[in-house]
């Protein structure tokens, strides 16, 4: 009797010490200052930066929408969906909506890390969508890119293009491609998304 006394004081102790720690980490994790803004979220991390400052409704003024575009190049889209999956779909669906500036568009370009599933599907379709919008600014800017990077965005355009079978943008292709409107570079890039659109259609 004795013994079950005491492991029922032990575990009463024990669990009165696990509440404890827990009302403790609530009340440090506590935001304490209800004003606070975009800029004080120096301790987020750049997913969630993001994700606050598409959900805050402020992207028409220029220094947060600047700030946008340059967190979204830095962030991987898996830790956005981990923070919230609704809204990392709603961003992609929102910059197909924009009229984008050049700036705007390479840091668009550059934000490929963690594309998988639906996020890969979306972005295969914006960037498809800006290539076909100003194909000679999408290439000069695409250009500038890395050989890896060129290597992903010509994947994802070519993966778009075989799953609709976008006439315009095979058209488009074929026309850049034969014309004096780009450079060798630029012709380099139009040809990569000509072949892989062609392997992955025989696949």
């Amino acid at each position: 009797m004795k013994k079950g006394y005491f492991i029922l004081i032990i575990t009463l102790v024990f669990g009165m010490f696990l509440l404890i720690q827990y009302k403790s980490n609530i009340i440090l994790d506590k935001d304490t200052n209800p004003q606070k803004t975009i800029s004080d979220t120096k301790l987020m991390n750049n997913a969630e930066k993001t994700i606050n400052i598409f959900k805050s409704n402020s992207l028409e003024d220029k220094s947060n929408r600047s700030e946008f575009f340059t967190l979204l190049k830095e962030t991987s889209w898996n830790d956005m969906s981990s923070f919230d999956s609704n809204s990392t779909l709603e961003i992609l669906d929102w910059i197909d909506s924009q009229k984008l500036s050049d700036e705007e568009i390479a840091n668009f370009l550059n934000s490929t890390t963690g594309l998988d599933g639906a996020y890969a599907e979306k972005y295969s379709v914006v960037v498809s969508n800006i290539y076909k919008d100003d194909a000679n600014k999408f290439l000069r800017l695409l250009s500038q890119n890395s050989e890896e990077n060129i290597d992903l965005i010509t994947g994802f355009i070519a993966y778009y293009v075989s799953s609709t079978n976008s006439k315009v943008i095979k058209d488009l292709s074929n026309k850049l491609l034969n014309s004096n409107e780009v450079n060798e570079k630029e012709k380099v890039i139009i040809s990569n998304i000509i072949n892989k659109a062609e392997v992955i259609e025989k696949q």
